[in-house]
């Protein structure tokens, strides 16, 4: 017998994860990315302090939001080809505990030049959970019909997958799938 052959049994409703499980795991990335734009964000209402502490520019400024921005935009393709090869979940808890990090290291600083590589790390951090989060979170709802559209994360964390009415479906935009 073959353990790598082996694979997860379906449960009797034919979901590989448990209700419980998808809404954990829709919590958690929820929360990851709430997170992740407040701290996008928060920076900004620091500008004020900023310039005047360490007598920043308006385009220093601009480069500490958008230093962020650029690092996912270029990392991401890199970091998912690292993950496609490694595991997905161990990429997303280690870049999520990489953007952790670089967030928390944000608040050591002791200059512009610190603050705009620790912002940068942030970005790879991001660049790393954010797109796998959301294909981890599809791949929650293999099982029962792993061709159909119980990849979305609403469907995923309620652990059903209802019907509705035409019309229903036609006001979410997402086709039934079967």
């Amino acid at each position: 017998m073959d353990i790598h052959s082996i694979e997860k049994a379906p449960a009797q409703d034919g979901y590989l994860f448990t209700r419980g499980q998808a809404w954990f795991a829709f919590a958690m990335t929820l929360a990851l990315m709430i997170f992740d734009y407040v701290d996008r964000q928060v920076i900004v209402s620091l500008f004020p302090y900023l310039k005047a502490e360490w007598d920043l520019s308006d385009k220093q400024l601009g480069a500490l939001v958008s230093v962020v921005s650029v690092t996912v935009a270029v990392g991401a393709l890199p970091v998912a080809l690292f993950a496609d090869r490694v595991s997905r979940v161990k990429s997303i808890v280690a870049m999520a505990i990489l953007w952790s990090l670089a967030t928390i290291s944000c608040m050591w600083v002791r200059g512009y030049s610190q603050l705009l590589a620790a912002r940068s790390v942030v970005g790879l951090g991001e660049a790393g959970y954010g797109g796998l989060l959301r294909i981890g979170l599809g791949g929650l709802g293999a099982g029962r019909d792993a061709g159909g559209l119980d990849r979305r994360p609403v469907g995923l964390a309620s652990g059903l997958r209802r019907r509705g009415s035409s019309r229903a479906r036609a006001c979410i935009a997402v086709p039934d799938g079967a």
